[in-house]
């Protein structure tokens, strides 16, 4: 349902897993996310806050993240992918990590924290040599700040992890 953006649809199953296995913090907080979609915050926050509760996951500080984006806090979306950033192991789950390290370089960004946005990504692409969209941010932010040279080096270096890459090429 989610990815076919069927939002009601997702919302009603993740209620029926729920009744199942309330004790999920990643089933409270993937909810919470849905319920984000919904227009649905103040059943976000409950979700969330359920999740959290039970257990501090990535999962959990990611929708945490997404809730405070939601309301317009930037700088309490960060401290959430912070937190979250502490969590994640490229060992274990380099999906995961990827995905955590993404979300955080762009809260840094939104708060215009460029030079760490850019820090941020260039921890990613070391621990994770096939991250296409951690090099076609760091080119992103290596152009913001007007470094063309770098940018077009991380633009190459997203090409050869995917030389099929309308982004990179």
């Amino acid at each position: 349902y989610e990815e076919e953006g069927r939002w009601k649809e997702a919302n009603l199953e993740l209620e029926r897993a729920l009744s199942f296995d309330g004790g999920s913090p990643e089933l409270h907080a993937r909810r919470g996310r849905v319920l984000i979609q919904l227009d649905q915050l103040g059943q976000a926050e409950k979700e969330i806050t359920a999740s959290l509760g039970i257990e501090t996951t990535v999962d959990g500080l990611q929708a945490q993240a997404d809730l405070r984006a939601a309301r317009g806090d930037a700088a309490g979306a960060l401290a959430s992918y912070q937190r979250a950033a502490g969590l994640v192991s490229f060992a274990d789950n380099a999906m995961e990590a990827e995905t955590v390290y993404l979300g955080l370089a762009e809260m840094q960004i939104v708060t215009l924290d460029v030079a760490t946005a850019e820090a941020t990504l260039r921890r990613l692409c070391g621990q994770d040599r096939r991250s296409l969209a951690g090099r076609l941010r760091l080119a992103a932010t290596a152009w913001a700040q007007g470094d063309m040279a770098a940018a077009e080096a991380h633009f190459k270096d997203a090409v050869a992890v995917e030389p099929s890459s309308l982004e990179g090429l």
